[in-house]
C-alpha cells in the first residue's frame, strides 16, 4: 500500500489502537516515509456509504461504472476495466485521469 499512497488520499490510522479517517498532507506523507509507520496505515474499504459519497462525480465526469459487494469496477472502455476495493485506489485513478481531486463529501 505504501508505493499507492499519495497527497490527498484518504486512509484509516491506528494510532492507540481506535480506528481514525485521515487525509493525508505532505507533511503527514514525509513523516510515514521518514518514521516507517505503515503499520499503523491501513486501506479504507469502499463501502456503500464511500460510494454514494463519490457517486455523483462518477456521473458527472461521465464514467461508466457498477458497484457491488464492497467492489467498484469502472469501465473506460470495452476492452479496459478497473476494479478498487479501496477509496485510495479509486482517488488515485479518478486523478489519473481526469487530473481532478476525487471530492469527498
Amino acid at each position: 500500500m505504501k508505493n499507492e499512497l499519495r497527497q490527498g488520499n484518504y486512509v484509516m490510522i491506528t494510532p492507540f489502537g481506535k480506528n481514525d479517517i485521515m487525509q493525508l498532507n505532505e507533511k503527514e506523507l514525509e513523516a510515514l516515509y521518514l518514521f516507517k509507520n505503515w503499520d499503523r496505515i491501513k486501506p479504507i474499504p469502499l463501502t456503500e456509504e464511500w460510494y454514494r459519497k463519490v457517486e455523483k462525480q462518477l456521473i458527472k465526469k461521465g464514467f461508466s461504472y457498477g458497484f457491488e459487494k464492497g467492489k467498484l469496477t469502472l469501465y473506460l472502455s470495452d476492452e479496459w476495466e478497473f476494479e478498487s476495493e479501496f477509496l485510495h485506489q479509486l482517488q488515485n485513478l479518478y486523478f489519473a485521469l481526469t487530473n481532478e481531486e476525487l471530492t469527498i463529501k
